[in-house]
């Protein structure tokens, strides 16, 4: 596993049991987490020190696609088995999802409005199994040609290859796959707030 700078990537080839490499993706999202956190204190966003509190969660996609319940997968791991300290979004029960998002993205700038908000999306490439962080957020929805950022900090789990039709690739991914990604990223997102 190796870790490559593209813009403002941060791509972690096969997030698997390497220990150095989750180290190192681990580092980059508490990095990028404390650079956005930072950057909306400077802004007078937030008055208090615990980033935790001031951290909100994300997760886009829906359970009824393979490929595309990575980010509700990520949401559920971080609620019922992690216990994270912060407001997480988009389980599968609830599921923030291109039908809905509009909504859900409206209530929570609201709501939470001055938080960092880390933003988790499934999404296609040709590395997949591997995982990139973003400083700039995610574009949910991308499979229907939304282009839309959401989020200070983005972080995106390859599910399938990049090839014709994105919704045919989701649908097609292995499920089991998809949610061995989204339990490892859900314990190293947790680590990073």
């Amino acid at each position: 596993m190796r870790q490559q700078n593209i813009g403002n990537n941060i791509v972690m080839e096969k997030l698997a049991g390497n220990n150095i490499s989750q180290k190192t993706l681990l580092d980059a999202l508490k990095n990028a987490i404390l650079s956005a956190t930072n950057k909306s204190a400077a802004e007078g966003k937030w008055q208090t020190a615990d980033v935790s509190k001031d951290v909100v969660v994300v997760c886009f996609g829906t359970p009824l696609i393979a490929g595309d319940a990575f980010g509700p997968l990520v949401a559920d791991e971080l609620r019922q088995n992690l216990n994270v300290p912060v407001f997480v979004y988009g389980t599968t029960e609830c599921s923030v999802n291109g039908k809905n998002m509009d909504a859900w993205l409206d209530f929570i700038r609201v709501v939470h409005k001055g938080a960092t908000i880390v933003a988790i999306d499934a999404s296609l490439g040709d590395r997949v199994g591997s995982v990139v962080v973003r400083k700039d957020g995610v574009c949910p929805a991308a499979v229907k040609g939304r282009k839309r950022r959401f989020g200070d900090v983005g972080v995106l789990g390859i599910v399938a290859e990049n090839e014709g039709d994105s919704l045919a690739q989701l649908l097609a991914a292995e499920y089991d796959k998809v949610a061995s990604l989204a339990e490892k990223t859900a314990r190293l997102v947790k680590e990073s707030i």
